[in-house]
């Protein structure tokens, strides 16, 4: 059964203006600064192997991604969904995640889940949620602090012992410690917080939703989260946000920027975060445009450069999803000719 995406054009009109005016609007900004020559000069200058590469890490993001979601969704019916379904509903969803405007995504993926996995509409919106949880986790709370202890490393060399460099390492540390718990036991930090944001009357008018949605991801993690494949969702979502990294490393590394490798590890970091943010534009369409810019820009890359880079970096996220789909719709047909092999006898 194909999913409807129309619901979020007939019930969202404002989203989606308010979504293709901010896009609009931030490329503009960017394409302003883009010179001609400078772009034709990167193009000449860029690493085919390392575009290659992106691609095939970015896909093999989106086979984690397939996986988790499979795991994810077996919680409520305690029962596995055919693992190509799961791959169905992940190709559907990370293409309107690249075209939808901001939140919209989200709701076709529990659109999807509810027609594609049979998921009540509660549990799949939950299970989107706990995912978002998971990616928080691991992308803020693991990967951030590798990535700024390997750049303390790199620029400040011996100073790394001084008490400042000592605080940001601890810092980090704890840091990566909480996420962890995250991780393995969501209830046990997620209980603390809801008490204190109670005692101090901390969720009121508009946060009332979040304190809903954190009550609602307690239970989950205290309920259902035991009863899945809590090492399989762990090492699904590292391995996720591994080739997702190494990916847009990969592609920032391939228009030969001469930075170390931890400086291009922490601009595809914030990358990721420019990709991700709730603000209304056609998939962050825009938004990452000049946020990359600006973050190139900080490390020394001329702005004619930066601007060309990240449109350049745009046009190949945005054919990922379409690759990302045909090459899912191939598997899956070869899957279903290929006949299903038989245990020998004993």
């Amino acid at each position: 059964m194909r999913p409807d995406f129309q619901v979020g054009l007939r019930q969202n009109r404002g989203a989606w203006i308010l979504a293709t005016l901010g896009s609009a609007f931030l490329l503009a900004l960017v394409l302003r600064q883009v010179d001609l020559d400078v772009l034709q000069d990167t193009l000449a200058q860029c690493s085919t192997t390392l575009i290659a590469l992106s691609i095939a890490l970015l896909c093999l993001e989106g086979v984690f991604a397939s996986l988790r979601l499979h795991l994810f969704a077996s919680i409520p019916r305690r029962v596995m969904p055919p693992i190509e379904a799961a791959f169905r509903v992940n190709a559907w969803y990370v293409l309107a995640i690249a075209l939808l405007p901001a939140r919209l995504g989200e709701v076709a993926g529990a659109i999807l889940m509810h027609r594609i996995l049979n998921m009540r509409g509660g549990h799949a919106a939950m299970a989107i949620f706990s995912q978002r949880l998971f990616d928080l986790a691991v992308l803020a709370g693991l990967v951030l602090p590798v990535a700024g202890i390997a750049v303390l490393y790199s620029t400040l060399g011996s100073m790394i012992v001084s008490a400042f460099g000592a605080a940001l390492i601890g810092g980090a540390l704890l840091v990566l410690a909480l996420s962890w718990i995250l991780l393995m036991r969501p209830d046990v930090l997620l209980t603390p917080i809801l008490a204190f944001a109670h005692r101090a009357c901390l969720f009121r008018g508009r946060l009332q939703r979040v304190f809903q949605m954190l009550l609602q991801a307690r239970s989950w993690s205290r309920h259902h989260y035991p009863q899945m494949n809590q090492r399989g969702a762990v090492l699904t979502t590292l391995g996720k946000w591994l080739a997702n990294i190494l990916g847009l490393w990969a592609l920032i590394a391939a228009f030969g920027i001469e930075r170390d490798a931890p400086v291009l590890w922490v601009v595809a970091v914030f990358y990721n975060f420019l990709l991700a943010v709730p603000i209304p534009t056609l998939g962050s369409i825009g938004l990452s445009e000049i946020g990359l810019a600006a973050l190139l820009t900080l490390i020394g890359v001329p702005v004619a450069s930066a601007a060309a880079i990240s449109v350049v970096a745009r046009v190949v996220l945005l054919l990922l999803p379409v690759l990302y789909g045909g090459l899912t719709w191939v598997g899956l047909v070869v899957l279903r000719k290929v006949p299903p092999t038989s245990l020998p006898r004993s």
